[in-house]
């Protein structure tokens, strides 16, 4: 709020993106209300349910396979239909990769968790035999 307020309707001028007779509320599409105004959602029109964000977090409410803050990124495992102006799931054969790639993930986290245990307890790993039978294997 500016501090000028018309003397016979009470409305004060706001900052941008603010609405209310006294500048206390953003105006729809918008959020984050603070001294320097609202923020525009800017939710993407094909990957969002509304074009209303949440008004504390700024993050839209995305389609299904969609995500990002701006529902403007495909979610793993979708692919762009630019046709559709839509995220699409991968064809079944993409869950053949999918799997695999899953299982790596596994690995590296047990493999991570594997590590930090060995900076933060080196003596339990005395030798290289202990140390290996701790690698997940297939």
């Amino acid at each position: 709020m500016s501090g000028e307020c018309d003397v016979i309707s009470g409305q004060c001028e706001c900052k941008p993106g603010v609405t209310g007779t006294r500048c206390d509320e953003c105006l729809p599409d918008h959020w984050g209300h603070s001294p320097e105004g609202c923020v525009p959602c800017n939710c993407n029109e094909h990957g969002s349910l509304s074009s209303q964000c949440n008004i504390h977090t700024g993050h839209c409410e995305c389609r299904d396979g969609v995500m990002g803050m701006r529902c403007d990124q495909c979610e793993e495992n979708y692919f762009y239909d630019s046709t559709d102006y839509e995220c699409s799931k991968c064809p079944a054969c993409y869950d053949l990769v999918q799997n695999h790639v899953n299982r790596h993930r596994t690995k590296l986290g047990q493999l991570d968790r594997l590590a930090g245990e060995v900076v933060n307890n080196p003596h339990r790993f005395l030798d290289d035999k202990e140390f290996e039978r701790k690698i997940p294997s297939d």
